[in-house]
């Protein structure tokens, strides 16, 4: 079993009143085989993101339908992407976004944003 990966990113999402927008951390977990280290890893991974994301194989949805989406809509900030061998991928499970007072973004992860940031022109 291969180890997840986090992959992090910036998202620019309207804001709900229509007026200006709000950026938004979003997290990814990779895994291919163990879900619940994923899972416990997207967890932790909302400390410092409005949602997380995990992403598995789409030979994987059934594992999840069957042990996992009751405690996945329970949490309602983790979501999942399943990733087919053709690229083709599928979002399963939804999640809602946490409010921006309830992330905890210190300067460490600000230098990392600010590092990987790409300009806007």
């Amino acid at each position: 079993s291969q180890d997840s990966s986090l992959v992090g990113f910036i998202e620019s999402v309207k804001s709900r009143s229509g007026k200006g927008s709000n950026i938004q951390i979003v997290s990814f977990e990779f895994k291919l085989d163990d879900i619940e280290k994923a899972i416990s890893q997207a967890v932790q991974d909302l400390d410092f993101s409005h949602k997380a994301f995990i992403v598995v194989p789409d030979r994987k949805i059934k594992v999840i339908t069957d042990k996992y989406t009751d405690g996945l809509r329970k949490c309602r900030y983790i979501g999942v992407i399943t990733v087919g061998l053709d690229g083709r991928w599928d979002l399963p499970v939804r999640c809602w976004a946490k409010a921006d007072k309830d992330v905890h973004v210190n300067q460490e992860i600000m230098k990392l944003m600010s590092a990987c940031a790409h300009p806007i022109i």
